[in-house]
This record gives C-alpha cells, structure tokens and sequence, in this order.
C-alpha cells in the first residue's frame, strides 16, 4: 500500500501536537508499507517561516518531501481576524482568508497532490486548521482520511469545519475526547 502523510511541518525535532502523532504513524507504517510525508519547509508553526530547503530526505526511515511556503503567518491580524470571525456575522470567504493567515500556504505540495494523487491508495491530512488540510482535501477527498486532533476552542463554531470533516472518506481521532468534542461541536 502507498501512503501520503500531509501535514504542515514534520521532523524528529516536533515532539508534541498532530506533527508529532503524524510522525509516529508514519514511522509505524514505514516498516510495512510505502510512506511518503508531504510537508512544508517550515519547522516553526507559529511563523511559518523557511527552516531548511524543498526536496526529499529520510526522517527516520520515512520518505519526506518538503515544499516552500509561499508567506509567512503574521499573528497579530490573525488575532483580529479570529476575534471578528466569532463576533459578527461572516461569509464562507472570510473562514478561507483566516485559514490563509493560519497558513502555511504551500502551492507546491498542493500543485503535487494535484499531479500525484492517483498513485497514492491513501492520502492522510493532519490538523484540521491548517492551509495544507483545507486545501489538500479538495484534491482527492475520495481517496482521503483526515486526522484533525481536535481541541476544544472557540474557532471550531466556524461552518466550515462541518463541510471539511464530511469530505474525506474517513475520519481518525487520537483520543477519546476528541469524539467527544466531534460530537458535541461540530
């Protein structure tokens, strides 16, 4: 079986949130199957800024491929953009301008998915916030499973998670609290 990881940023270094458990799934499906993780070249998920170069390596056994980030994130206006969001009433582009501010936005793992899709069997998202998941769902969501490690936060009233976790053909939790959350919530 091919498998594609997508997350925002990967690396032995991240030891904690959905890049974490990304790469331990990963790694556990490296010994029997054929694992590819497409990410960003960013390690700072508070920036997004580049952290290294585009191009493939091995991250313990695993396959990685990185792709630029095409901006970085600007925390402040995203803080007001969130505030507004769950203040006022807003249309669907809005929630997509604040996923872009969340970011990272990466054209090239998303023009990848576009041109690759097909020789994967299985195309996992992580995170359900990021630019990466949002847009990479829209490529393939028949052949998709999304791992959104859900928190409880005020930005999970937005409408467009509903539609985003209705998408992919299965949906995986880490916990049994986010079962929770997905129920009561979303």
């Amino acid at each position: 079986m091919r498998v594609a990881f997508v997350t925002p940023r990967y690396g032995a270094g991240i030891s904690s949130g959905a890049e974490h458990a990304c790469r331990l799934f990963a790694e556990h499906l490296a010994d029997r199957h054929d694992v590819e993780v497409l990410t960003t070249t960013s390690l700072d998920g508070a920036t997004w800024r580049a952290d290294g170069h585009e191009g493939s390596d091995r991250v313990r056994g695993v396959l990685v491929r990185r792709f630029a980030v095409s901006a970085p994130s600007d925390r402040e206006p995203l803080s007001a953009h969130t505030a507004r969001l769950l203040q006022e009433p807003h249309a669907r582009s809005q929630e997509l301008a604040w996923v872009d501010r969340i970011g990272p936005q990466s054209p090239g793992l998303i023009e990848h998915l576009r041109r690759q899709h097909k020789t994967y069997d299985s195309i996992v998202f992580f995170s359900l916030f990021h630019w990466t998941t949002v847009h990479g769902l829209e490529v393939a969501p028949e052949r998709s499973a999304l791992v959104p490690y859900l928190q409880l936060q005020p930005a999970l009233r937005l409408g467009l998670w509903r539609d985003l976790l209705t998408a992919p053909r299965a949906i995986g939790l880490v916990s049994p609290t986010e079962r929770v959350v997905l129920r009561k919530y979303l």
